[in-house]
């Protein structure tokens, strides 16, 4: 990829994800990406013209709108004439079926997290999940993919995406990657953190039941679960609030809820040992986040979490409760005499410390602005306003008259919104794009198609 980025005119950019939240992974991306973007104008004093769509936010952002369908997003002008659209997608949301109608002149990209396997959830979630890989046709769609791991990046190929589409961008963690990592040295109690959301699928029931029989043994401990209620299980919130008060883990075992970022990054620089016993990570910040703090590591081995650790820790099959328990006990041996337990042995400090150095690198926020901009802005040539607006209007107005054009669809008269939210929900290989003249294009950046 060689073309320069824009550093002059105005860049008209769409964002389309479902919500922008606290304490949510997606909605902490969105954020990071939109600040790149921002960042980026105002040091080439580019005028940046951005909307985010979605359905609902917690967040205080002026450029948000709120609709309920993908109809509104694509009869929208700005949509329309954006020279970049960014999606997210890791879960079926009606907003991701705009991509069907995405401006064919516009770079279109979706950030894509993986689908969780239906087999590693409850039932009552099975319906949506099996959407959601429906769903992801519309991918088809994009000009680039962008993916998070290698891991995510083979599944994306195994769906049919062309390998040129799909693109690796590394995620930064919440907070600055250090220059440098504290030596930690062991204490007489060793302090074992969690992160993420409380439900199943993250092995947090292995955990509960490894950790009890673990306090069975001579080393004294003290387990922190953190997480959002929000996107946690009920039943197995309540399951770690009945073990923290009655048990073997009464006294050992505390849970600490929707706490604010300053509160976590404390918790895990304070915390010796992270544990991620997850079945299925697309990628997992959290562990970042530990292993810029000098924490160690204990994780399981399923999907990208070998590849995000980077041979920093110790690994378990995942969903094996007697494994996760021999990993504890031979990762607080190797703590007590000052070293870090990894699989392939323990490893002094200094070793460790250089090696996580040059591994976090890649996860630095430098090196996520660079690559993401590269990907998103590469090669985009913004239009003038005038001929931007009229792009747009001239979409729009053509769009809208096609739909008018049906006025029945299965026999039953529709409006003009709903036949064009039929034709969007249905995923279909994206159509060639074309000049003025109607011939094909083959060219596939935004400046290869404007010529």
């Amino acid at each position: 990829m060689n073309e320069s980025l824009p550093t002059s005119g105005r860049l008209t950019v769409s964002v389309v994800t479902g919500v922008v939240v606290d304490h949510d992974a997606i909605s902490n991306i969105c954020r990071q990406q939109i600040e790149v973007l921002d960042r980026y104008a105002r040091q080439h004093q580019m005028a940046l013209d951005l909307k985010l769509f979605l359905h609902g936010t917690t967040a205080v952002e002026p450029r948000a709108v709120r609709v309920e369908d993908p109809v509104a997003i694509v009869c929208d002008p700005h949509f329309q004439r954006s020279d970049v659209v960014i999606y997210h997608f890791g879960i079926y949301y009606p907003l991701f079926d705009s991509l069907a109608a995405a401006p064919r002149t516009a770079r279109v990209i979706v950030n894509y997290y993986g689908i969780t396997p239906p087999g590693l959830t409850s039932p009552d979630s099975h319906d949506v999940l099996h959407r959601s890989f429906r769903q992801a046709a519309q991918m088809f769609n994009a000009d680039r993919i962008l993916v998070n791991s290698r891991f995510i990046g083979a599944e994306a190929l195994a769906m049919g995406f062309a390998p040129n589409r799909v693109h690796h961008l590394p995620l930064s963690a919440a907070f600055p990657i250090p220059e440098t990592i504290s030596v930690k040295a062991p204490g007489d109690v060793l302090r074992i953190a969690y992160l993420g959301r409380i439900v199943p699928a993250k092995g947090v029931r292995e955990l509960l039941a490894a950790a009890a029989r673990f306090a069975e043994g001579r080393t004294p401990f003290h387990l922190t679960l953190m997480g959002a209620r929000r996107y946690s299980c009920p039943v197995v919130i309540g399951e770690a609030e009945a073990a923290a008060k009655d048990g073997p883990l009464a006294g050992k075992l505390e849970l600490l809820l929707d706490r604010p970022g300053d509160e976590v990054r404390q918790q895990l620089a304070g915390a010796d040992l992270f544990v991620m016993p997850s079945h299925h990570e697309g990628f997992c910040v959290p562990v970042v986040e530990a292993i810029s703090c000098g924490t160690a590591l204990v994780h399981s081995n399923a999907a990208a979490l070998p590849e995000t650790a980077g041979g920093l820790g110790l690994s378990f099959p995942a969903g094996n409760a007697d494994a996760l328990l021999a990993c504890l006990g031979r990762a607080a041996e190797h703590w007590a005499e000052g070293l870090y337990p990894t699989d392939d042995g323990p490893m002094a400090p200094g070793a460790w410390r250089a090696k996580a150095l040059a591994h976090l690198r890649t996860f630095s926020r430098e090196h996520f602005s660079e690559t993401f901009l590269r990907h998103a802005l590469a090669g985009v040539q913004p239009l003038s306003p005038d001929r931007a607006g009229l792009r747009g209007d001239v979409r729009l107005q053509t769009m809208l008259k096609l739909c008018g054009t049906a006025p029945r669809l299965g026999g039953n008269p529709v409006s003009i919104g709903e036949h064009l939210q039929a034709v969007l929900a249905s995923p279909r290989r994206p159509r060639p794009r074309r000049n003025r003249t109607g011939r094909p294009l083959t060219g596939s950046t935004p400046q290869e198609v404007r010529s």
